[in-house]
């Protein structure tokens, strides 16, 4: 999503642009070193290590801070379209073709066919809101989603579980 989200945003550049901002986006860039220092078996310094591990435990709480001051001006009704879309697709959409496609996978285990049909039915997470913010995309919207599609998946989930 990253990656769609800087091409559209150098719509129009040279490829040689495109490249440069994937170089300078912090999360790419990350996600870049933490395959290198995995694949390479590199042991890390307790330092680093340390640090990696009190940011990583700091990021949630602080998305949904972000989630939860943005929202705090933000109007339920009338309803949004795009959230409203967003939830459609997310609450009902997705579960049925997850389910469609373990169908036609056959015989799988019961505790990942499970676990996939509650990750395909539960709501949208907090990630598309910080990656809206990163990218100055209506964050309101993906907000409103996010409540919108928490509301929707306790039916969802009801039925599934």
């Amino acid at each position: 999503m990253t990656v769609c989200m800087e091409v559209a945003a150098n719509r129009g550049g040279s490829i040689r642009t495109v490249c440069v901002s994937f170089m300078r986006n912090p999360i790419l860039v990350a996600m870049l070193l933490g395959l290198i220092v995995n694949i390479s078996d590199i042991a890390l310094h307790e330092g680093i290590a340390t640090f990696a591990t009190f940011a990583g435990r700091a990021a949630p709480p602080a998305s949904l801070f972000a989630l939860g001051v943005t929202l705090a001006n933000s109007r339920l009704f009338p309803l949004d379209a795009p959230a409203s879309a967003t939830t459609v697709i997310k609450i009902f959409v997705h579960p049925l073709l997850v389910w469609t496609m373990v169908g036609w996978a056959g015989d799988l285990d019961q505790i990942w066919t499970s676990t996939v049909h509650l990750m395909a039915a539960g709501p949208c997470g907090a990630m598309p809101f910080v990656l809206a913010l990163q990218y100055r995309v209506k964050a309101d919207s993906v907000g409103l989603a996010i409540i919108y599609s928490t509301l929707a998946s306790l039916v969802t989930l009801s039925i599934i579980g």
